[in-house]
C-alpha cells in the first residue's frame, strides 16, 4: 500500500468529491468488512488510528481529515477516472485506474508531499488532459483533434439560404417598319414630297387652331352675374326693403 498521509483541501471541487466518496464508501461498507485493523491504518499516521471501516469513513468526512490509498482506490472506482499521485516536481509516484490517453477525458491529480515535511498532504486537483495536464504535454502532429479544420470557418446565413433574386424580364422590341427613300429625281419622288408637305401643313393648321381656341378661352371674361342691390323699394308704399325679405315692412304686403 502507498503509505501517505494526505489532508484534503477544502475548496468546492474537493468538498463535492469528498461528499460523493463518503456516500459511495458507505454503500460498499460490506466489501471493506474483511479488512483488518493493520490494513486500515497502514497508510495513516498514529494520530488518525481507526478501529473499524466506519471510523475511517467518518474520518474522511472531516474537512481536515486524511485520505490514503483506500480512499484513492474508491475514488477511482466511483468516478471511473484516472488518478495520478505526483510529487512537487510532478514526477508520477503511482497511477490508479490507468486508461489510454486517447480514451482519457479528464484526470484527477493528487500532489503528494512526504511526511517529513510539516505540511505533508495531498492536493487534489481536477484537470483536463487537453488543457492543464503537465504530465502529458501535447506533442505536435499527435494530438487527437475533436473537430475538423473545415468546420472552423464561420458559415453565413446567405450560404445556408441564398437571398432570392428576381429574374430579369426580357422584353422583345418590335422593329419599326422602315420606309424606303427615293434618292433619284423622278415623278414618284415629287409625288412623295408633295404628300409630305400636305401632311405637315395639316398638322400645323390643326395645332394653330387648337392654340387659338385655348387662347380665346383664356382671354374671354367669365360671365359673372351681377348681384342685385340689397335694397329694394316697395311699389306700393315706397319703403326700401332687403332682398332676403319676402314681405314689406311698411305695408305688410
Amino acid at each position: 500500500m502507498l503509505k501517505v498521509s494526505p489532508i484534503l483541501h477544502s475548496y468546492r471541487e474537493t468538498e463535492k468529491l469528498r461528499s460523493s466518496l463518503i456516500v459511495f464508501m458507505s454503500n460498499k461498507i460490506e466489501s471493506y468488512s474483511n479488512l483488518s485493523t493493520d490494513v486500515l491504518n497502514a497508510d495513516l499516521p498514529p494520530q488518525f488510528h481507526c478501529e473499524t471501516v466506519m471510523d475511517r469513513i467518518m474520518l474522511s468526512a472531516k474537512a481536515d481529515s486524511c485520505v490514503g490509498e483506500l480512499e484513492i482506490i474508491a475514488t477511482a472506482e466511483m468516478t471511473s477516472k484516472t488518478i495520478m499521485v505526483v510529487n512537487k516536481k510532478y514526477e508520477v509516484i503511482r497511477v490508479y485506474n490507468n486508461v489510454p490517453d486517447r480514451l482519457r477525458q479528464d484526470l484527477i491529480i493528487l500532489m503528494f508531499i512526504d511526511l517529513s515535511d510539516t505540511t505533508g498532504h495531498f492536493e487534489p486537483v481536477v484537470v483536463t488532459v487537453e488543457t492543464s495536464n503537465p504530465l502529458n504535454p501535447p506533442i505536435e502532429n499527435t494530438c487527437i483533434r475533436m473537430f475538423n479544420d473545415e468546420n472552423e470557418s464561420l458559415v453565413s446565413a446567405k450560404e445556408i439560404l441564398p437571398i432570392p433574386r428576381k429574374s430579369p424580364k426580357v422584353a422583345t422590341r418590335k422593329q419599326r417598319c422602315q420606309v424606303a427613300t427615293v434618292l433619284t429625281a423622278s415623278p414618284h419622288k415629287k409625288h412623295l414630297e408633295g404628300k409630305a408637305m400636305t401632311k405637315k401643313a395639316t398638322c400645323l393648321k390643326t395645332k394653330s387652331s387648337k392654340t387659338r381656341r385655348l387662347k380665346q378661352r383664356k382671354q374671354k371674361p367669365k360671365n359673372e352675374s351681377s348681384k342685385p342691390s340689397e335694397d329694394w323699394s316697395c311699389m306700393i308704399c315706397g319703403e326700401n326693403i332687403k332682398e332676403s325679405m319676402t314681405q314689406c315692412i311698411g305695408c305688410g304686403r
